[in-house]
């Protein structure tokens, strides 16, 4: 009998196969020697009763059993006219294939669910991934910009974030597109397309994979994080192509995080690898972005507003989609086309506070010695005539997101009653400590939360991470890691954390997925959190665990989402 009933419960599973639940019985009770025809209305019995406990149990947490051959959708409303979809397979059954929570018609990116075989995937873990994927949606580079720029009868015009330009046609001689950017093949495009044949040309630095030509417009392939070669050539071509824009020119800059890598030419005296070599020790050290670019823009010909000057006398609008705290337009790719407030003397005491001004190569600190010392012109300021005919206006960014996680979950009808906290900015600083505070936020705020109740935190910026041990991960990895570490046994809490450009590191992950179970189930493997965060080894902890979240590259990018989620039994 009790292998009767163990076969019932299975039925649920099984059943989709094709099998029968009355031949299961029966051939149940034929394996131990009981009379088949008793067997098989047991079966029968049991295995209703189990789809019907199942059926309850998905109604009750908003979940369902599913086959990867059947993905019900449910649509969503939301401002930006996407529809996304839950999707994903819930309950114990072994997958061939990854699923997906989206449907890749819709043009977004793919959420992988990289769970192992018969694992059980939380309610919560499958809603944080819905609500990280409105997000990236949200701030899709194609659609801000096809909402940003547009030709009005004899007029191209800008219209972005309060921020409008208009330029007649009949007065313009050539339209340049140029830029940098994890974004810039779909910013590109889009231009491409509101702009039409009026584009004489162009080139922008894209990441490898996103390079080719498109009609006048070239995207050059360039490196990230590292600059190399190719990002010396594509900055030059962008160089040489503003210096030869006249009066009666517009050029179009489409800027995104990522660029300042991907737009490298380094200043007289120093080479390639030289500044490469120093960028490599600040990512080491856990330099935040705004130190990275004080010290970037001082040992180039083409960051902190060099490409504004170079372009005078044209018309420059600069489109920016932002990946850096506060959105400001000097911080994002370094600021290009962006007056710039730092100084060499700013630079240096990066380097010093950091602790690797004497390690970075000499013509480094020569450089910026002399420049401190008043030997060399600094970069333009807010006053210079290079941003006479400037514009700049922010098409997306983190908050863009954020408001986008925040109302799909709001518009969630099976997410019961959840407060919503908005925390921008709050990711920054070294990962495991962010982690630590966005934790106790997460429970100082359930602690307040009547029975049945639930309350989300939205995070964004970007943390950094010290580098101590051999690992493998990244910096959302890093905080999820710690997250599970300051979780552990409290099972009504969740964490994914991600980067919007679905890079996280050296890795394939965007990010990972930690909540109160984490820890115990990590033991059950025979692993150890706080060893492999000691180590800065998080991706194989979740990788064994199944808790990576794996978009592939997105095509946009506005640093890091972290989405918490607690719930008072």
């Amino acid at each position: 009998v009790c292998g009767e009933m163990a076969v019932a419960i299975s039925c649920g599973l099984i059943l989709e196969e094709g099998l029968p639940m009355d031949a299961l019985g029966g051939l149940a009770a034929h394996a131990g020697g009981a009379k088949r025809a008793a067997g098989a209305l047991r079966v029968t019995f049991w295995g209703a009763f189990a789809m019907a406990l199942t059926y309850g149990v998905g109604a009750l947490f908003g979940t369902v059993v599913q086959g990867s051959g059947d993905h019900p959708e449910k649509v969503v409303e939301d401002p930006w006219g996407i529809a996304t979809s839950p999707g994903g397979s819930f309950g114990m059954r072994r997958r061939p294939d990854p699923v997906y929570f989206d449907d890749t018609r819709r043009g977004g990116a793919m959420i992988k669910d990289t769970s192992p075989a018969f694992t059980v995937i939380p309610p919560e873990k499958d809603r944080l991934l819905r609500f990280f994927h409105a997000a990236v949606k949200a701030v899709d580079p194609a659609r801000l910009v096809a909402s940003a720029l547009r030709v009005d009868g004899d007029t191209v015009v800008l219209d972005a974030a309060g921020i409008r330009a208009a330029v007649p046609l009949s007065s313009l001689r050539k339209i340049h597109l140029v830029g940098a950017g994890k974004a810039g093949r779909a910013m590109g495009e889009a231009a491409l397309a509101a702009l039409g044949e009026r584009v004489a040309g162009g080139v922008i630095a894209v990441p490898r994979g996103a390079e080719g030509p498109s009609g006048p417009v070239r995207f050059a392939a360039a490196g990230h994080p590292v600059p190399d070669i190719y990002s010396l050539a594509a900055a030059r071509e962008i160089l040489s192509l503003l210096e030869r824009a006249g009066k009666g020119d517009l050029a179009v800059a489409l800027v995104s995080g990522g660029g300042s890598a991907m737009l490298s030419a380094p200043a007289a005296g120093i080479t390639v690898e030289e500044k490469a070599e120093t960028f490599r020790l600040l990512l080491r050290a856990g330099a935040d972005i705004a130190s990275f670019n004080a010290v970037r823009k001082h040992l180039s010909e083409v960051k902190g507003g060099l490409l504004a000057r170079a372009a005078r006398p044209a018309t420059v609008w600069a489109l920016l989609l932002s990946d850096v705290p506060g959105d400001d337009p000097s911080v994002i790719a370094s600021g290009p086309f962006s007056p710039d407030p730092t100084t060499y003397a700013d630079a240096i005491g990066v380097l010093e506070r950091y602790g690797i001004f004497y390690a970075v190569p000499s013509a480094v600190r020569r450089r910026l010695a002399d420049g401190a010392a008043g030997n060399l012109p600094e970069t333009p300021k807010p006053d210079d005539p290079a941003f006479l005919g400037m514009t700049s206006a922010l098409v997306g960014t983190n908050r863009t997101a954020m408001d986008a996680a925040a109302l799909r979950m709001a518009r969630e009808q099976d997410a019961g009653s959840t407060a919503i906290v908005l925390l921008p900015g709050f990711l920054r600083g070294e990962a495991r400590e962010c982690a630590h505070s966005f934790c106790g936020r997460l429970r100082k705020a359930a602690e307040a939360l009547s029975p049945g109740d639930a309350v989300a935190l939205i995070a964004g910026g970007e943390t950094t991470v010290n580098v101590r041990g051999g690992g493998k991960g990244g910096r959302n990895q890093e905080f999820a890691l710690a997250a599970a570490v300051e979780l552990a046994g409290e099972g009504a809490m969740a964490v994914l954390t991600a980067g919007t450009d679905g890079i996280d590191g050296p890795t394939d992950a965007a990010g990972a997925y930690a909540d109160g179970t984490t820890a115990a189930r990590a033991a059950a493997l025979g692993l150890d959190p706080v060893a492999h965060l000691e180590n800065n080894d998080a991706y194989p902890f979740f990788e064994a665990l199944g808790d990576l979240v794996v978009t592939g590259t997105t095509g946009t990018n506005v640093a890091d989402l972290a989405i918490g989620l607690a719930r008072k039994d």
